[in-house]
């Protein structure tokens, strides 16, 4: 059950803010990026159903664009043929079993514009498929995803082409998590893992309370330390830290680390246990100041006493 909800969390957290990039004519981009470039293990298998989000400018081909006609969008193992002619700019839209290449149309749609800006969503699981790979074997392959302009008569006149990438290799498991107690927050740092398949991107820490299956803190960065606020003093945490590549995969869990918030009495928390009535800030008199000098002595003096 435990490693059910750990798995839970793992997909639904979400990858680093990204921004979108407008493609030039005969370009299509990911509408976000790094995400929308990639389809990772769990998207090739549809354990993961996020989809993935394309924009595109046409490059037209004769004449100028007009509303009416339709996009068909295909998938392939090969970018546009380079022949000129008919063909020049146009990638396969079937198998073509003479240049060995897999190729299928994956989505149909009408066609409003020239530049689609607003992101159309996309299946990776039809993507893989129309390019043979749906055992989500390969560590890396690169498809070409071909957007081909037809008229309202049906006539081909333009397209636009970019490339995605599915990938499935893994980052190393971090290791040497060290946790520190702090007031209401667990400080806790980390050191990448040796011999991943793939770099590192990001990281995610998550904290649960010992015994629950309940993960109550979850965040990602790309550094190798945090501080985990808003946790209960006296409640014992189990930390892990995973590790994530670009295209979103995961590491296994580094094993649960314990800690547990404690209160912290600073300068300010003992004197007032002291008997001091000051309240601080830049308003306070001279007293208030130096009876927190003077407790500060008091309290040094006492730890030198024999």
């Amino acid at each position: 059950m435990r490693r059910a909800i750990l798995a839970a969390a793992l997909l639904a957290a979400p990858l680093l803010a990204t921004a979108q990039i407008n493609p030039t004519a005969g370009q299509v981009k990911a509408s976000q990026e790094p995400e929308d470039r990639y389809i990772n293990a769990a998207q090739c298998t549809g354990a993961d159903p996020r989809q993935l989000e394309l924009i595109w400018q046409i490059q037209v081909k004769s004449g100028t664009f007009s509303t009416g006609g339709r996009y068909h969008v295909f998938a392939s193992s090969a970018g546009a043929y380079t022949t000129s002619g008919t063909n020049q700019g146009y990638c396969a839209e079937s198998d073509d079993t003479t240049n060995g290449i897999q190729s299928a149309e994956i989505r149909s749609l009408i066609a409003d514009d020239a530049s689609v800006l607003t992101p159309e969503a996309f299946d990776p699981v039809a993507i893989v498929n129309a390019v043979g790979q749906q055992a989500c074997t390969v560590e890396a392959k690169t498809i070409y995803i071909c957007v081909h302009w037809y008229d309202s008569g049906g006539t081909r006149r333009g397209f636009a082409q970019g490339q995605v990438t599915l990938s499935t290799a893994t980052p190393a498991t971090p290791v040497n998590v060290r946790v520190t107690p702090g007031e209401n927050a667990l400080n806790v740092s980390w050191n990448d893992g040796p011999d991943g398949a793939e770099r590192t991107y990001e990281y995610q820490v998550l904290a649960t309370p010992t015994g629950t299956t309940a993960t109550v803190y979850s965040r990602r960065l790309t550094g190798t330390s945090l501080r985990l606020d808003g946790l209960t003093n006296g409640v014992t945490y189990d930390v892990q830290v995973v590790a994530y590549t670009e295209a979103g995969n995961p590491s296994t869990p580094s094993g649960a680390v314990s800690g547990t918030p404690v209160p912290v009495s600073d300068f300010w928390e003992q004197y007032k246990a002291r008997g001091g009535t000051d309240s601080g800030g830049c308003g306070a008199g001279g007293t208030g100041a130096l009876a927190m000098i003077g407790a500060a002595a008091l309290a040094a003096l006492r730890r030198r006493k024999p």
